[in-house]
C-alpha cells in the first residue's frame, strides 16, 4: 500500500485495531489519529511517513500497543506518551527521534516492552523509568544518551533483558541492578562507566549475556557468574577466570 493516511481517519470512531505495518506510507502521520478513542493496538512500523509522532497520540488512553519502528519518523518522542496508562507494549526503535526520555514514561505502570535503540535521543536516562515496575525488555541501544545509570532501574525487578550499549553514559554500575534476578541479557558496553563491578551481582545467577567492553571499569567478575555458564565479555581490566 502507498501514499497518505487520510485525515478522514479520525471518522473511525469504533475502531479498535490500525494496522498499517509493512507498507509504503509516506507523508504525516494525521493528528486525526487522536480521534480514534477506542484503539487498543497501532501498528505503523516499516513505512516512510516524514514528520514527528502527534501530540495528540495521547488521546489514545485504551491503547494497549504503539509500534513505529522503522518508521522515517523525525522530532521528540511528545510528553502526552505518558497519558497511555494501558500500553504494554512502546517500540519506536530505528527512527531519526532525537530530544530526551520524557519524564512522564514513569506514568506507564503497565509497559512491559520499551524499545528506543537505533535513534539520536540525548540527555539521561529519566529516574521515573524506576517506576515502571512490570519493564521486562529496555533497549535504548544506538543513542547518544550521556548522564549515569539511574539507581532506580533496581525498581524494575521484573527485568529480563537490558541493553545500554553504545551511549554515552557515565559514572558507576549502581549497585541496585542486583534486584533485577530475573535479568538474562545485560548490555553496558560501549560507553564511559568507571569504577569497580558490584559485587552484588553473583546474585545475577539467570544472566546468559553479560557485555560490557569499551568502558573504564576495574574489578572481578564473581566465580558464579562464571559457574552460570554466561557469555561474559569485558575490559582489560576487568578480571574474569572465563570471559571472552
Amino acid at each position: 500500500m502507498k501514499g497518505l493516511l487520510p485525515n478522514d481517519i479520525g471518522l473511525l470512531s469504533s475502531l479498535e485495531i490500525l494496522d498499517m505495518e509493512d507498507n509504503f506510507l509516506s507523508g504525516m502521520i494525521p493528528t486525526e489519529v487522536g480521534s480514534l478513542k477506542k484503539l487498543k493496538k497501532l501498528g505503523m512500523s516499516w513505512n516512510d511517513f516524514d514528520g514527528t509522532i502527534p501530540s495528540e497520540i495521547g488521546s489514545l488512553t485504551k491503547l494497549t500497543y504503539l509500534d513505529f519502528n522503522n518508521s522515517a519518523l523525525a522530532g521528540s518522542i511528545p510528553n502526552e506518551i505518558g497519558q497511555l496508562k494501558e500500553l504494554t507494549y512502546l517500540d519506536l526503535f530505528n527512527n531519526t527521534l532525537e530530544g530526551s526520555i520524557p519524564s512522564e514514561i514513569g506514568q506507564l505502570k503497565e509497559l512491559t516492552t520499551i524499545h528506543l535503540h537505533n535513534n539520536n535521543l540525548k540527555g539521561s536516562i529519566p529516574s521515573q523509568i524506576g517506576q515502571v515496575t512490570k519493564l521486562m525488555h529496555f533497549s535504548i541501544v544506538y543513542n547518544t544518551l550521556n548522564g549515569s545509570i539511574p539507581s532506580e532501574i533496581g525498581q524494575c525487578t521484573d527485568l529480563s533483558m537490558l541493553d545500554l550499549s553504545f551511549n554515552d553514559l557515565t559514572g558507576s554500575i549502581p549497585t541496585e541492578i542486583s534486584q533485577c534476578t530475573k535479568l538474562t541479557k545485560l548490555y553496558f558496553s560501549d560507553n564511559s562507566l568507571d569504577g569497580s563491578i558490584p559485587s552484588e551481582i553473583d546474585v545475577l545467577t539467570t544472566l546468559q549475556e553479560f557485555h560490557m567492553y569499551s568502558n573504564s571499569l576495574s574489578g572481578t567478575i564473581p566465580e558464579s557468574l562464571c559457574n552460570s555458564g554466561a557469555g561474559i565479555m569485558v575490559g582489560s581490566n576487568v578480571s574474569c577466570s572465563c570471559c571472552k
